[in-house]
Formats: structure tokens, C-alpha cells, sequence
């Protein structure tokens, strides 16, 4: 099987030209694992098959690094564009794919080289019905709505722009970094109880080491194995992502 591996922002995925390459649907899942493993695999977020369209030219068809179906990834999405183009699939520069049944439209822009150098995603509208985000919530939409964290009170909004997210927006860009170790342990405690209670997937983003705090998250990756930790100093931010529901939050950048 031949792949392509790119990534957009550094969000990274194995591409595969699913004109060419005919996988069994069975099999898709369990070889996104393989290939995503990035200490015997060949490393990465998912991997994204690139297929004729039904309701659009082109569809893109993702899977997440723990074999679980995704609907969509804006950054996955510009990729997926470059690869057509760049690999003779189109020789337009306005094309349109579909993800999980949603139709986007694309717009590339070649380099001097005659290579995609750019390439710009319309994501429709965004979502805000509570409902259709989703998210459980007695308002119709979830907007600067107040959570409880430890002793701590957060505002968040849920929006879906073709996947959940829910977002947290802080007054000052290092607030995000100076969580005391007390209000981190309260943000793990709360996915906890939400992992104790669903069959769902987490990955956590962490801003900075803290001791208590590792250790905490050590013992949550031996007794979940659906909870992913990545560690990255450089990315002042820290990240909560769930593919299925927006009861998760981000700090905005």
C-alpha cells in the first residue's frame, strides 16, 4: 500500500489514495492503530483515506490514531486538498469534499513550482444549538455558559464547526500556564468521573510538568485505555479533545 504523510499546523496524518488503494471497511480501523503508532508504526494523529465523493468530487475519510471514526479536521482537510490537486486527482482549483457526510469547499492556490502552496477551507457556518453541537444543556445554545472545577468557575461555549468543541477563553494569555497544581488535579478529576461514566477517548495536552500531577496522569493512562497524554513544553496551551462530545473545553489561542 502506498501512503503519503503530511501534516498541516503539525497536525500530522498518513494519507492514503483511496482511487487506487482498496482497503476492506473492516480493516480500516485496525490498521489507522498500526500505522498511527509512533514508536512501531509509521507515526501519527489518524489516517485519512482520499475517495471518490457521493455528494461532493472528493470525500475524506478519517480515522482517529485509536482507530475511531472522525467527522472532521480543518487542518486534515487542507491536506486532503494539496493531495488532490498535486497528485493529478484535479486540475481545478476549486474543488469540493465531503467528511461525514458534510460538503466543503476548497480553495487552492499553486506555488510558482505548480505545488499547492495554500489552501483555504469554507467550514459553513458554525453550530450553536445545543443539540446539534452536541452538548447536554437545559439553554439552547451553550454560549459564556459557567462550569465548576474544583473550586474553580469557568465560562465555556460549545460550538461545532463539523466536530464538538467547547471553548474556554481566558483574560490573559498566561493564565493558562500559571494553573495551580490544586486546579489541574480538579480538571483530571472531572474527566475522570466523565471516563468512569462513558465509553469515550481523551487527549490531554499538557502545559507544563508539575510532579503531582504526573503522577496523577500516569495513573490514569495505565487505568483508561482510552486516555492519551501528550506533553509539550513549546505549545503554551492547554488542550482537552474528545471525538464524540463538546463536555470538553480548550484554552483559546
Amino acid at each position: 500500500m502506498k501512503f503519503t504523510k503530511m501534516q498541516g499546523c503539525g497536525n500530522d496524518y498518513v494519507y492514503v489514495n483511496g482511487f487506487n488503494e482498496h482497503i476492506p471497511a473492516e480493516k480500516k480501523s485496525e490498521l489507522a492503530i498500526k500505522l498511527s503508532n509512533r514508536n512501531f508504526g509509521i507515526g501519527s494523529d489518524g489516517l485519512i483515506f482520499i475517495n471518490p465523493g457521493k455528494k461532493a468530487e472528493f470525500e475524506m475519510e478519517m480515522y482517529n490514531a485509536d482507530g475511531s471514526r472522525s467527522e472532521m479536521c480543518g487542518n486534515g482537510m487542507r491536506c486532503v486538498g494539496k493531495y488532490i490537486y498535486d497528485y493529478g486527482l484535479t486540475d481545478s482549483t476549486q474543488i469540493s469534499v465531503e467528511s461525514a457526510g458534510a460538503v466543503k469547499y476548497l480553495t487552492l492556490y499553486p506555488g510558482t513550482d505548480g505545488k499547492i502552496d495554500t489552501v483555504r477551507v469554507n467550514m459553513g457556518s458554525p453550530i450553536l444549538r445545543s443539540e446539534l453541537v452536541p452538548v447536554v444543556s437545559e439553554n439552547e445554545q451553550v454560549i459564556d455558559e459557567a462550569i465548576t472545577v474544583g473550586d474553580k468557575e469557568y465560562h465555556m461555549t460549545c460550538v461545532s464547526m463539523g466536530n464538538p468543541h467547547a471553548v474556554v477563553f481566558m483574560d490573559d494569555i498566561d493564565d493558562r500556564i500559571e494553573l495551580s497544581v490544586d486546579s489541574q488535579m480538579g480538571i483530571l478529576n472531572w474527566f475522570t468521573k466523565y471516563l468512569d461514566e462513558h465509553d469515550d477517548s481523551c487527549i490531554i495536552y499538557r502545559p507544563h510538568p508539575a510532579e503531582v500531577v504526573n503522577e496523577y496522569v500516569k495513573e490514569l493512562e495505565l487505568k483508561y485505555n482510552n486516555f492519551y497524554v501528550i506533553s509539550d513544553y513549546s505549545i503554551r496551551q492547554w488542550i482537552i479533545i474528545s471525538d464524540s462530545i463538546s463536555n470538553w473545553y480548550s484554552t483559546s489561542i
